[in-house]
């Protein structure tokens, strides 16, 4: 019995460590590849790596006001994703911020603001 829980535990040990994302990210071949991989990883609900996509992208064009707003989303989504972790509500407990979330909030404010500041017609970002 115990050594069938020992084998059961490491089984699970190992599946969860095979299933881990590689720390750094493939190198893509332009701005829109970073953009789709990331809308893509923002819809599977992986914000911090849609950050880093997008981030890449705004790198690489750093004058394109969507992928602000899309780096804007994917913090924000984080932050309610971590409020709801932490206190089981929704975006209507913003209020009681944990410190990530609050720092998240933040980064999503500087970008909406950097989209609006590239391309003040850029509705979505207001």
């Amino acid at each position: 019995m115990k050594g069938s829980i020992l084998l059961m535990t490491l089984a699970l040990l190992i599946a969860a460590c095979g299933s881990a994302q590689p720390a750094t990210m493939p190198p893509l071949e332009d701005a829109g590849a970073y953009v789709e991989e990331g809308k893509g990883l923002s819809e599977e609900g992986l914000y911090l790596e849609a950050i880093d996509h997008f981030s890449a992208a705004i790198d690489m064009e750093p004058t394109d006001a969507e992928v602000y707003f899309l780096r804007g989303r994917a913090h924000y989504d984080y932050a309610v994703q971590l409020v709801k972790a932490e206190t089981g509500q929704g975006p209507e407990s913003l209020l009681s911020l944990p410190d990530e979330a609050a720092e998240h909030m933040e980064h999503a404010v500087a970008d909406y603001t950097s989209a609006v500041e590239l391309d003040p017609q850029y509705a979505k970002a207001y």
